[in-house]
């Protein structure tokens, strides 16, 4: 892919970017996904663009093999890997799939299935409202960031600013109550005061007396 990148640009650009990329083909080391994630990206493009219905295996580090029937909508990348966000016909919700966790998949003969237009999933909505790769329960939240207010508001695109006071920012957006979100608010360490929802305040703290457990 990079010889074929290269060959876009004029010899002497060439040498120029080789120049600046050696040092990163030298001392790069892969993920340790060894399939052939450029013809199974392409694959599964073209299946969410035929509005595909299929039946698949998968297999987390966690669970034993799972059959899943199911309707893709959506590929993207996040933070090494490649995820697909499907419509599952038997529970009626959609989950997000690792694409090197799925291990074989065909076409179904079942019908594409009818999602009234709330339900449908909207990328850019959704992708703004979290920080990882998954879905999770919708809710507000609302905190105070003590530094820098932009490093929240390109993490929360929807982010209301509320008020300013004293070195902190008031903040209020909507998310998607995952772990992604709990490991960003903890990152921030003494940047960050949580306010609501007092279910999440609560969550944190719990995690944090856990891991000074660990230092005790």
């Amino acid at each position: 892919m990079l010889k074929s990148l290269l060959g876009l640009v004029s010899k002497e650009e060439q040498k120029e970017i080789e120049m600046i990329i050696n040092s990163e083909r030298l001392n790069y080391a892969p993920i340790t996904d060894e399939q052939n994630r450029i013809q199974k990206i392409w694959e599964w493009s073209e299946m969410i663009r035929k509005e595909k219905v299929l039946e698949i295996v998968y297999k987390s580090p966690y669970q034993d093999k799972k059959e899943h029937l199911i309707f893709p909508v959506s590929l993207y990348y996040d933070i090494h890997y490649f995820y697909i966000v499907a419509y599952n016909l038997k529970n009626e919700h959609y989950m997000t799939l690792r694409l090197d966790r799925i291990q074989t998949w065909k076409s179904s003969k079942e019908s594409k299935p009818r999602i009234s237009y709330g339900k449908k999933f909207r990328d850019g909505d959704i992708r703004n409202q979290r920080v990882d790769a998954f879905l999770g329960r919708k809710i507000t939240v609302e905190l105070e960031f003590r530094y820098d207010p932009t490093i929240v508001l390109d993490q929360f695109p929807n982010a209301q600013r509320l008020s300013a006071d004293e070195g902190w920012t008031r903040f209020k957006f909507e998310s998607q109550y995952t772990p992604g979100l709990k490991r960003w608010l903890l990152s921030q360490g003494e940047a960050v005061r949580i306010l609501s929802p007092q279910s999440l305040v609560d969550d944190i703290r719990k995690t944090m007396k856990e891991i000074l457990g660990y230092y005790q």
